[in-house]
């Protein structure tokens, strides 16, 4: 973007010499500062287009995510075989990266795919790989540091997100949405 700049600031200068000296000076600085101008917009565009975007994940990219706090719903994805989504055992780990899989309880264990812009996490049931839904978490990533313990004796076990020495997130699942705890 740096280049960009450049080549509109010295198309600028370009222009204002050339009104001295000659039109064909006027027309590539006019030309020079046009072709950065455009690059520039285009690329900022481009990164306002894929700040918050979510990891691209196969067949769910329909799935509709409330990213707006850290109570996600269930998103209540079941597996098909026309439709595009997955099929009960395919392997439908090959479609991004996702983390170890983690046992909530006897009957459900989860793997996670981080967000693009690393600030939460899309949350898949490890059995058949459907969408249970999403946990938004400040500074954390891919490489972030994950829990599963069971923190309130529950029985049930929750996921923890460490963002700093002395600070974990941890979210518990109910069955249906994730909650912060």
């Amino acid at each position: 973007m740096i280049a960009y700049i450049a080549m509109t600031v010295l198309g600028a200068a370009l222009i204002v010499f050339g009104l001295k000296k000659s039109k064909i000076i006027v027309v590539a600085g006019a030309i020079l500062a046009a072709a950065g101008l455009f690059l520039l917009i285009c690329a900022l565009l481009l990164l306002n287009s894929t700040a918050n975007s979510e990891p691209k994940t196969g067949p769910e990219d329909d799935i509709v995510i409330d990213s707006g706090n850290n109570d996600v719903s269930n998103d209540n994805v079941t597996t098909g075989t026309d439709d595009g989504l997955y099929e009960e055992g395919s392997d439908w780990r090959t479609w991004r990266s996702y983390t170890s899989d983690y046992k909530i309880s006897d009957s459900l264990t989860v793997c996670m795919a981080p967000y693009d812009d690393k600030k939460g996490f899309a949350v898949y049931d490890s059995s058949n790989g459907s969408r249970i839904g999403s946990l938004s978490v400040k500074n954390a990533g891919f490489d972030t540091e994950i829990k599963c313990e069971d923190t309130d004796g529950d029985g049930i076990n929750e996921l923890g997100f460490v963002v700093s020495s002395d600070e974990t997130v941890w979210f518990a699942y109910n069955g249906s949405e994730w909650k912060e705890k």
